[in-house]
């Protein structure tokens, strides 16, 4: 039986088995497959938020942060979601902010 394409969780799954692999385009593209069927799926703009950050892609990471907050806000990974993120708006100049 073939996987469904259109199905969130399975573009979740492989996302996080290409980003055990250091295969971080390959996880990035399931992520957003993934929120493209799933747009609320707090774990992954959680997974893309951090995979952004470590890319050097601090806008996309704060967004990804940001609707993460927005979606989980009482969980526990929502401590180290607010932490990351005044990380990034600390040591970033983000359009708006005063340089």
């Amino acid at each position: 039986m073939e996987a469904d394409p259109t199905y969130a969780l399975a573009h979740f799954d492989l996302a996080n088995l290409y980003d055990e692999r250091g295969e971080r385009n390959k996880a990035l593209e399931h992520y957003e497959a993934a929120l493209l069927i799933s747009p609320h799926y707090a774990d992954a703009h959680y997974n893309l938020a951090l995979l952004y950050q470590g890319s050097n892609q601090p806008m996309k990471a704060v967004h990804h942060w940001t609707r993460y907050l927005k979606l989980d806000p009482n969980s526990h990974w929502s401590t180290i979601a607010r932490q990351e993120l005044a990380k990034l708006r600390r040591t970033t100049i983000l359009p708006g902010s005063r340089a």
